[in-house]
């Protein structure tokens, strides 16, 4: 009972949903196997992305936020996932 993307758990205020991992505009079935829990804040964020371009822009998001603490080991760790994407051209 938690989000599969940022680990919080459900609480009272703050539901789980239950999201298709392929969206259904893109061939996604409404499966067991296709569903993922997300919380509210990755859920809005998600919104009909796939999960690799939601990887990714959560990782830009990421990025940006410690260049600007300059946290170098971070943002390098950041720069290596980033270039799986773009290696596998992960939109």
């Amino acid at each position: 009972y938690q989000c599969q993307w940022c680990g919080k758990a459900e609480t009272p205020l703050d539901r789980l949903a239950v999201d298709h991992i392929i969206p259904e505009d893109s061939g996604g079935k409404g499966i067991y196997e296709n569903g993922i829990t997300l919380c509210t804040q990755c859920n809005n964020r998600k919104k009909n992305l796939s999960i690799s371009t939601f990887g990714k822009n959560m990782f830009e998001r990421y990025l940006l936020l410690v260049d600007k603490d300059n946290d170098k080991q971070t943002i390098e760790f950041l720069k290596e996932i980033l270039k799986v994407f773009h290696k596998y051209q992960l939109k």
